[in-house]
């Protein structure tokens, strides 16, 4: 998108005439990108004193332009560096509830709560994804089929295993992880003794306090590699 600095800062002045609750995203480790340049991003950022910031690592995927005139991704070592730095920058405004997700107390999106908390939801229009009677689906790219009533291009139907794994890969997410009452409401089972979830806490991987279980914060950014314990 071809826009300035300028005006981000007047439309954000004309959004908050009207509303209070304002979400930014930044995208970072950008090609050629430098620490000093991202710092400088997260002070305007923090100057714009909204509500909620998501921050995303970019990802060249298969099939866009970035990847067609051959972009390369920025190095590991460079990334982690990058993600640390939000993550102290913006600690002392906002809360890291999510891996990607800040916001000021009382301003966690609802919206995006829903799929990390693996609750149901519809999805409408184009390539959208819905969970709605322990069905997951995903629509057609393809508008003709779509203006046909033909949604669905992919169904995934779960059995209660696969509920199961999919309240793991999305709930450690959040930085408060999942609730272990809450869990056992769900599904009848002790989180503990789903999947190896005992040997990852063994080795510090994630934390129990008791009520949660959450991943270390010093794993956060390597989220994946705990992830792939329940794929």
């Amino acid at each position: 998108r071809s826009y300035t600095e300028d005006i981000i800062y007047e439309k954000i002045d004309l959004t908050k005439k009207y509303f209070d609750n304002i979400n930014i995203d930044l995208i970072y480790a950008i090609t050629h990108q430098t620490i000093d340049e991202l710092k400088d991003d997260i002070k305007k950022i923090k100057k714009l004193d909204v509500k909620h910031i998501s921050c995303y690592s970019l990802m060249i995927e298969d099939n866009t332009l970035l990847k067609l005139k051959n972009i390369k991704p920025i190095d590991d070592e460079l990334d982690y560096e990058m993600y640390n730095l939000i993550v102290n920058e913006l600690k002392n405004n906002y809360e890291h509830y999510e891996i990607s997700n800040y916001a000021k107390k009382g301003y966690f999106s609802k919206h995006n709560l829903t799929y990390w908390k693996n609750e149901e939801y519809y999805g409408f229009g184009l390539s959208s994804a819905g969970y709605i009677d322990n069905k997951r689906y995903i629509n057609t790219k393809n508008l003709s089929k779509y203006l046909n009533k033909k949604y669905e291009r992919e169904v995934e139907k779960l059995s209660q295993e696969d509920k199961m794994r999919y309240e793991l890969i999305l709930g450690f997410r959040l930085r408060n992880g999942i609730n272990k009452n809450d869990f056992y409401k769900k599904y009848n089972k002790d989180l503990l003794d789903v999947y190896n979830i005992k040997d990852l806490i063994n080795e510090k991987k994630l934390i129990d306090n008791n009520d949660n279980v959450y991943v270390n914060e010093k794993y956060l950014y390597v989220l994946n590699d705990i992830l792939v314990n329940f794929v």
